[in-house]
């Protein structure tokens, strides 16, 4: 029998009772580009006051001083490919956040640039993706599910943005291609 992901999220009462405060179907409808992708929780700050919704605002990618938690599904390149499968500038993208990746299943290749290797993240491994300038690619047969915590970053000295001309994303709009 096929399970189907869900979201539960915990709160309390107006007692200060433990309960299920909301529970839904996760969505993962394809965006243009293939790759399905469900919000899951949105933060505004941190540390989080422990009433906060959550709630999601469309086309967010991530808030100031804040986080957003997503679930994100790449298709197997047999069966669609999409921009970020196109190598070997088409998917490089950065952006100023930390992101906090657990592999769920399949399998899915992540480059950096100016570098050749490429890593395979499978099941269970985990990825710590730090501002880096990067790419993603699914070569498998099957679908390669993570989930993200996408935490909000500042850049240093040591960490300028890339000047190679990669996709740069910024808080509040989508990712747009840099010139």
């Amino acid at each position: 029998m096929k399970h189907d992901p869900r979201l539960y999220i915990t709160g309390h009462n107006a007692k200060g009772e433990s309960i299920w405060a909301a529970e839904r179907a996760l969505d993962l409808a394809a965006p243009a580009q293939g790759v399905k992708t469900d919000p899951l929780w949105q933060i505004s700050r941190v540390p989080v006051p422990m009433d906060e919704s959550g709630a999601v605002t469309p086309g967010l990618l991530w808030f100031a001083n804040g986080l957003n938690f997503r679930y994100v599904v790449f298709p197997p390149r047999s069966r669609r490919a999409s921009a970020f499968e196109r190598p070997p500038r088409a998917g490089l993208h950065e952006t100023d956040t930390v992101d906090l990746i657990v592999m769920v299943s399949g399998e899915l290749y992540v480059g950096l640039e100016g570098t050749k290797r490429e890593v395979a993240l499978r099941s269970g491994d985990v990825l710590i993706q730090r501002g880096t300038t990067h790419y993603w690619h699914n070569k498998g047969k099957r679908p390669a599910v993570f989930t993200v915590v996408i935490v909000d970053a500042k850049r240093t000295a040591k960490t300028p943005r890339t000047k190679s001309g990669a996709r740069s994303t910024r808080v509040g709009r989508p990712a747009q291609m840099r010139r």
